[in-house]
Protein backbone atom coordinates (compact mmCIF):
# COMPACT_ATOMS: atom_id res chain seq x y z
CA UNK A 1 0.00 0.00 0.00
CA UNK A 2 0.89 3.87 -0.61
CA UNK A 3 -0.09 6.68 0.64
CA UNK A 4 -2.70 8.35 -0.93
CA UNK A 5 -4.09 11.40 0.84
CA UNK A 6 -3.53 13.39 4.01
CA UNK A 7 -5.44 15.51 6.59
CA UNK A 8 -4.88 17.45 9.94
CA UNK A 9 -6.86 17.10 13.02
CA UNK A 10 -7.77 20.08 15.30
CA UNK A 11 -4.90 18.67 17.59
CA UNK A 12 -2.48 18.49 14.86
CA UNK A 13 -2.60 15.31 14.47
CA UNK A 14 -1.77 14.07 10.64
CA UNK A 15 -3.79 11.22 8.87
CA UNK A 16 -3.15 9.65 6.24
CA UNK A 17 -4.87 7.23 4.06
CA UNK A 18 -3.16 4.49 2.81
CA UNK A 19 -4.46 2.47 -1.02
CA UNK A 20 -4.61 -0.44 -1.66
CA UNK A 21 -7.38 -3.70 -1.26
CA UNK A 22 -6.46 -3.79 2.07
CA UNK A 23 -6.06 0.08 2.75
CA UNK A 24 -6.18 1.45 5.99
CA UNK A 25 -6.24 4.72 7.45
CA UNK A 26 -2.84 5.78 10.47
CA UNK A 27 -3.20 8.84 12.91
CA UNK A 28 -0.27 9.98 13.86
CA UNK A 29 0.79 12.41 16.20
CA UNK A 30 2.65 15.73 15.34
CA UNK A 31 5.83 14.21 16.17
CA UNK A 32 5.13 11.59 13.69
CA UNK A 33 4.51 8.64 16.30
CA UNK A 34 1.40 5.78 15.68
CA UNK A 35 -1.49 6.97 17.44
CA UNK A 36 -3.98 4.14 16.27
CA UNK A 37 -4.68 2.38 12.78
CA UNK A 38 -8.03 2.25 11.43
CA UNK A 39 -8.28 -0.97 9.02
CA UNK A 40 -11.82 -1.38 7.17
CA UNK A 41 -11.59 -0.10 3.97
CA UNK A 42 -11.76 -1.45 -0.01
CA UNK A 43 -9.62 0.35 -1.76
CA UNK A 44 -9.54 3.92 0.15
CA UNK A 45 -9.89 7.33 -1.59
CA UNK A 46 -9.86 10.25 0.33
CA UNK A 47 -9.22 11.64 4.33
CA UNK A 48 -11.42 14.91 5.70
CA UNK A 49 -11.57 15.95 9.56
CA UNK A 50 -14.34 18.00 10.34
CA UNK A 51 -13.87 20.70 12.86
CA UNK A 52 -14.95 18.32 16.10
CA UNK A 53 -12.11 15.54 15.28
CA UNK A 54 -14.50 13.29 13.30
CA UNK A 55 -12.42 11.29 10.44
CA UNK A 56 -14.37 11.13 7.01
CA UNK A 57 -12.70 8.25 4.53
CA UNK A 58 -14.07 7.17 0.96
CA UNK A 59 -13.77 4.31 -0.12
CA UNK A 60 -14.93 1.86 -3.32
CA UNK A 61 -17.54 0.81 -0.98
CA UNK A 62 -18.81 4.44 0.46
CA UNK A 63 -17.80 6.90 2.97
CA UNK A 64 -17.14 6.22 6.14
CA UNK A 65 -17.12 8.27 9.86
CA UNK A 66 -14.63 8.12 12.60
CA UNK A 67 -14.74 9.41 16.11
CA UNK A 68 -10.93 11.05 16.82
CA UNK A 69 -10.13 7.91 18.30
CA UNK A 70 -11.01 5.75 15.64
CA UNK A 71 -14.33 4.15 16.66
CA UNK A 72 -16.65 3.57 13.99
CA UNK A 73 -19.64 6.08 14.29
CA UNK A 74 -21.45 6.03 10.72
CA UNK A 75 -21.44 4.42 6.72
CA UNK A 76 -23.01 6.02 3.65
CA UNK A 77 -23.22 4.08 0.46
CA UNK A 78 -21.87 6.75 -2.34
CA UNK A 79 -20.05 4.05 -4.64
CA UNK A 80 -16.43 4.84 -6.00
CA UNK A 81 -16.70 8.77 -3.94
CA UNK A 82 -13.27 9.33 -4.54
CA UNK A 83 -12.92 12.84 -2.83
CA UNK A 84 -14.44 14.15 0.20
CA UNK A 85 -13.60 17.41 1.81
CA UNK A 86 -14.98 20.04 4.88
CA UNK A 87 -16.17 22.95 4.30
CA UNK A 88 -15.53 26.20 6.70
CA UNK A 89 -18.93 25.44 7.78
CA UNK A 90 -18.25 21.82 8.83
CA UNK A 91 -20.33 20.21 5.60
CA UNK A 92 -19.18 17.36 3.76
CA UNK A 93 -18.75 17.82 0.03
CA UNK A 94 -17.85 14.78 -2.00
CA UNK A 95 -17.32 14.14 -6.00
CA UNK A 96 -18.81 11.49 -7.41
Amino acid sequence: SYPKDIAFDPDGNIVVVYYMVDGKVVVFDPCGRTKFIIEEFEYPYSVAVDGNGVIVVSDSEGIQMFDRYGTFLHCTLFFNSPCVAINTKGQLITVI
